[in-house]
């Protein structure tokens, strides 16, 4: 019964160091659009038409600056766009009112908006976009900032 026992540990031992040195690949599960895009942003500038001032020396203008977060394909991801309305004089300007918005154009970019603020003559907006697989997981942020000015001629930048 010894010599049984023994050939039957042997047989287990063998069996054992087999399977152990078998190379079992690891398999990832594929998730969609991973990848790390190479991003790209684009600003344009928009002139709103504005009704005339009642006053000859003080001028009103509205504007938006919206930059857009392209992928490498020249799709648009993600923007964010500020609204502004400025009032100048030919010596000095000022930013009298601004608001901002930012829109996710992909199902794996969600976007928020971080701050609104005006100073003197400019308004700044920022923004958080953050890149999601499809099962959830957090594969990027990007933070963004877009400012809009206007001179003391009215001239949009």
């Amino acid at each position: 019964m010894n010599k049984k026992l023994r050939r039957l540990l042997a047989i287990c031992c063998m069996i054992f160091i087999c399977l152990s040195t078998i190379n079992v690949p690891t398999v990832k599960a594929a998730e969609e659009d991973t990848s790390d895009d190479s991003l790209t942003f684009v600003e344009v500038i928009e002139e709103m038409p504005t009704q005339p001032s009642l006053s000859r020396a003080t001028k009103t203008k509205t504007a938006s600056k919206t930059v857009y977060c392209n992928d490498s394909n020249g799709n648009v991801l993600w923007s964010l766009q500020i609204v502004a309305t400025f009032s100048y004089t030919g010596s000095s300007s000022k930013c009298t009112s601004a608001k901002a918005a930012a829109t996710s154009n992909s199902s794996y970019w969600k976007t928020s908006m971080s701050s609104c603020t005006r100073s003197g003559n400019k308004a700044t907006a920022t923004a958080v976009g953050k890149k999601y697989s499809s099962k959830g997981v957090l594969l990027q942020t990007v933070n963004k900032s877009v400012t809009i000015s206007c001179s003391a001629n009215g001239t949009i930048s």
